[in-house]
């Protein structure tokens, strides 16, 4: 049967002046990332995701920590990489933590802050889509994704493929974006409302009656059993509620719709467990003739906002890294995408985690030519 969801079709957008004008009431601060082909990938990606696990509550028990971003950007003929946060306290803590991660990596401000965004010109047409788990309700948030810890984690990163997916024309502009922000610390605690990681443990490994329409006795299979041993490790782990948000901006039409739909094809693909648990795309679709793109021009303005939706795509910690991460570009256990923009330099001394060492786009690039006493 046709599925709709992988139906993609790009338009051109009737206002762009919303997308291209940078709105003043955007705040918070776009990190440009250009890390060193040598490093830990996911594992230190996991690294970096505990240290910015802070979650904040009302006096009422609401989840009121601000949403920051991961992003993948090809624009310009290559691909870059950034880091959003919400405030300017944010922005330097992520910078510190950024350095601690990844040795040897430039991080510096962007010039317009979280305004900065690629541009839509007039005669663009873009494509683009959002990720949701392929289980959702109470059972699916506790059935992870496939990431790197467990015993059936990648073979290779899925970053090569994912980058290699980002690659496109010189006038195009590709964006994965990863929005996340700290669910509370009691996630996996059952309440009147929703059973808890233990409740969905016990009940996957457990006989049971269902009904399919008539009631009927269903016994546990073993896939079950090691099911429920899989969401029994979620327990007390830190998580993030997490948007997965895809765009191609292109003149040409097939490009924008070739490269949002190989982007979601590529993250649908990678990430499913043995426990059925993955990821799936939904293309946000646009009117195939004229300028009326209302879902697909609302899709680039949430973007660009960095802006958070409730959704039930929750991931802990090692999942969000597989999700979202800086991959190793070495040859031998790395990525070999090209046009990345990485860092080739290094620092003679690792940046310490308390170090001012940021200084403009301008000041880091001119280190990295080799003028800077460290990079010799």
């Amino acid at each position: 049967m046709f599925n709709f969801n992988k139906r993609y079709t790009a338009a051109q957008l009737d206002d762009i002046e919303t997308i291209t004008q940078s709105p003043a009431d955007l705040s918070g601060t776009l990190l440009r990332v250009r890390p060193h082909p040598e490093n830990d990938g996911m594992h230190d990606a996991a690294g970096l995701l505990q240290a910015l696990y802070d979650p904040q509550e009302s006096l009422f028990g609401q989840n009121t920590s601000k949403p920051c971003s991961f992003e993948l950007w090809f624009n310009e003929g290559s691909i870059t990489f950034y880091l959003y946060a919400p405030t300017e306290s944010a922005a330097e803590k992520y910078k510190r933590r950024v350095a601690n991660a990844y040795k040897n990596t430039a991080i510096t401000e962007v010039e317009d802050g979280g305004r900065a965004f690629p541009a839509v010109n007039d005669d663009d047409y873009v494509a683009g889509c959002e990720m949701f788990p392929q289980k959702d309700g109470d059972d699916g948030q506790y059935l992870p994704i496939r990431h790197y810890r467990d015993n059936q984690g990648f073979e290779k990163d899925p970053y090569g493929q994912i980058t290699s997916a980002l690659l496109s024309t010189d006038e195009s502009k590709v964006i994965v974006q990863v929005v996340f922000k700290p669910a509370p610390r009691d996630w996996t605690d059952s309440t009147l409302l929703s059973p808890g990681v233990d409740d969905v443990a016990d009940r996957l490994k457990s006989d049971d009656v269902v009904w399919d329409p008539i009631p009927r006795d269903r016994e546990a299979t073993q896939k079950d059993k090691e099911a429920a041993k899989v969401v029994e490790r979620q327990r007390n782990a830190q998580a993030f509620h997490t948007n997965i948000r895809i765009a191609a901006i292109s003149p040409e039409r097939g490009e924008a719709e070739a490269r949002a739909k190989d982007l979601g094809g590529m993250f649908a693909s990678y990430y499913n467990a043995t426990t059925e648990q993955g990821l799936e795309q939904e293309a946000v679709r646009g009117w195939p003739r004229g300028r009326r793109a209302k879902k697909l021009h609302e899709h680039l303005d949430r973007m660009q906002r960095r802006e958070y939706l409730e959704a039930e795509l929750l991931l802990t910690v090692n999942e969000l890294a597989g999700v979202a991460h800086i991959p190793n570009g070495t040859e031998k256990d790395g990525i070999n995408t090209p046009k990345i923009d990485w860092r080739q330099t290094q620092r003679g001394d690792r940046v310490g985690g308390d170090s001012e060492q940021f200084g403009s786009e301008s000041e880091s690039f001119e280190e990295d030519s080799g003028q800077a006493a460290g990079d010799d």
